[in-house]
């Protein structure tokens, strides 16, 4: 198969019965090792974290060109942060913080940004809760880790497709793709698995021009409240 015609079998594999993609959740996955977090020692020093920026700016593009879509941001990290501190409990925090914003939203398609490496078996476990809650729900992962390790992603976890690099144009004219709004011939920039179970790489050809696009979209993002728990 030829680039145009992978993308025309992984949009109608993904798509059958499924009909439009109107929700979408973008999950910020968070770099901690909750093995080992204490969460005694973590509240005094506070957490070496950071507001979502990657999916605040993926967000403010969506959002502006597929204004129907209903879109939600959820920056795991700082949730299950808020949680372990309240309850004193860390047993399952990612689990039941993923849970709750699947069952509260219900979305279509989820967003799984994995920006720093020692994020990506959190990932791993996100995708898995997502597909275990509702296996139609698309489930996409992007970040600065995905760009190099694509193939893991996709052959190890429930991906069915890894972003590559900055993919705030590319991800949005997937969806319009998946939606029947935009020809197959503009996706790219993303890898999936193909017909035969390989891995189907769709080149990247431009960078988004960061001085045309919106600011990120911190109305959507907690930021009040990020001093309580963490160090930035």
């Amino acid at each position: 198969m030829n680039s145009l015609e992978e993308i025309k079998w992984h949009k109608k594999s993904l798509m059958r019965g499924n009909g439009k993609i109107e929700r979408v959740l973008l999950f910020r996955i968070p770099t901690i090792n909750y093995k080992e977090f204490d969460i005694e020692a973590q509240r005094r020093s506070r957490v070496c974290t950071q507001q979502p920026i990657g999916i605040a700016m993926l967000a403010s593009y969506l959002r502006e060109e597929l204004p129907n879509i209903e879109l939600k941001l959820v920056d795991l990290e700082y949730d299950t942060v808020v949680k372990m501190f309240e309850s004193s409990q860390k047993e399952n925090v990612l689990e039941n913080c993923t849970k709750a914003a699947l069952a509260k939203f219900n979305p279509d398609l989820v967003g799984i940004s994995v920006v720093f490496s020692p994020s990506i078996r959190n990932g791993y476990n996100v995708a898995q809760i997502v597909k275990d809650f509702n296996p139609e729900i698309l489930v996409a992962f992007g970040g600065v880790h995905c760009t190099f390790d694509y193939k893991n992603i996709l052959t190890q976890s429930h991906a069915d497709a890894v972003f590559l690099k900055e993919a705030e144009y590319n991800f949005v004219n997937y969806i319009k793709c998946l939606n029947e709004e935009l020809e197959e011939d503009s996706v790219h920039g993303v890898t999936f698995l193909n017909q035969q179970k390989e891995v189907a790489h769709i080149p990247y050809t431009s960078t988004p021009n960061f001085e045309t696009l919106p600011m990120p979209a911190w109305d959507m993002v907690d930021t009040q409240n990020y001093y309580k728990v963490a160090t930035t």
